[in-house]
């Protein structure tokens, strides 16, 4: 009996730290970014020091630092990227990936080819769908 008692609470304590799965959704108008593929990439934040730089930055700062933002936080473990391809006209759905932990926020940039912003802070991960229009997208229900 004593080695149950052991095991019990280490179960709880795996449970309460798993994370979610990620699952994007989208449907892309025929004409969306000049009837050109969008790169999308979702940013799992882990660290509360780099909060900032990442809910200011555009998309297109984002795409064009994407190496280096990667050297400098991802090997370190201080994001986490995802990143895919849509392309026009297409209905668009992924459920393959799990982040390794809970992040404290997630970003979505999407690389249209457009000076706007282009990213949505998302306060859950786990059901994204997008409604990817001519020049700019929105989560949609």
């Amino acid at each position: 009996m004593k080695n149950i008692a052991t095991i019990f609470p280490m179960s709880i304590f795996f449970l309460s730290c798993s994370t979610s799965k990620m699952h994007l959704e989208a449907n892309i108008d025929l004409n969306a970014n000049n009837n050109s593929a969008i790169p999308i990439d979702i940013i799992f934040i882990y660290e509360e020091k780099i909060l900032d730089e990442f809910k200011k930055m555009p998309a297109s700062t984002w795409f064009l630092k994407k190496d280096q933002y990667t050297n400098d936080y991802a090997v370190n473990n201080l994001i986490q990227v995802v990143s895919y391809e849509i392309v026009p006209g297409q209905h668009f759905a992924v459920s393959d990936f799990k982040p390794d932990k809970t992040p404290l926020i997630t970003i979505l940039y999407a690389n249209y080819l457009n000076t706007n912003d282009n990213r949505i802070i998302l306060s859950d991960y786990s059901n994204i769908r997008l409604k990817m229009k001519e020049s700019s997208f929105l989560l949609s229900q």
